[in-house]
C-alpha cells in the first residue's frame, strides 16, 4: 500500500467499515488523478532564458515599475509559441505600489528567434490570432 494512501484512509474514514475505506480512498484517488490530468494541458512556466527575452519585449514603462510593488506572471504555451504575461501586485492598496495596480494582461507570439507583443489589454483578445487554450488567457477570446 502506498505511504500516503494508509494516513490518508485513517484520516477521511475513520469508523467506517473496510469496504467503505476502500470505496472513498478510491474516489479520492480518482478525483486527484483527474485534477492532476487537467493540469497537464495546461501551459507552463517559462524557462530562465525565456523570462528574461519575454521581459525585454514589455514597454519600458513597465520594466520600470519598482520591483517592491510588482511581479511579473508568466506563462508559456505548451507549443512555445506563446506567452502570456501579466502583474501581480504587492500591497495594491498602499502607497507608492497602489498606482502600479492594473488588471490588463500582454500576450505575446514567438517568431524568428525573438518574441512580439499581439495583444495588450484587459478584454477584446481576437481569436483570429491563433493563442492556444493552454494559455488560459482571461476572458478567453473574442470573434
Amino acid at each position: 500500500m502506498n505511504l500516503w494512501v494508509a494516513p490518508m484512509r485513517a484520516l477521511l474514514f475513520r469508523g467506517n467499515g473496510g469496504d467503505a475505506q476502500t470505496v472513498g480512498v478510491t474516489g479520492a484517488l480518482c478525483v486527484i488523478a483527474l485534477v492532476l490530468a487537467v493540469d497537464v494541458s495546461a501551459a507552463r512556466p517559462p524557462s530562465n532564458l525565456e523570462r528574461a527575452s519575454i521581459t525585454q519585449v514589455l514597454p519600458a514603462w513597465f520594466r520600470n515599475y519598482p520591483v517592491g510593488c510588482v511581479w511579473l506572471i508568466i506563462t508559456v504555451s505548451n507549443n512555445g509559441r506563446y506567452a502570456l504575461v501579466a502583474e501581480g501586485v504587492n500591497n495594491p492598496r498602499r502607497d507608492p505600489c497602489v498606482k502600479y495596480a492594473f488588471n490588463g494582461f500582454w500576450v505575446l507570439k514567438h517568431q524568428a528567434r525573438r518574441w512580439k507583443v499581439i495583444f495588450n489589454g484587459s478584454a477584446g483578445l481576437r481569436c483570429s490570432l491563433g493563442v492556444p487554450h493552454d494559455l488560459r488567457v482571461p476572458g478567453g477570446c473574442s470573434p
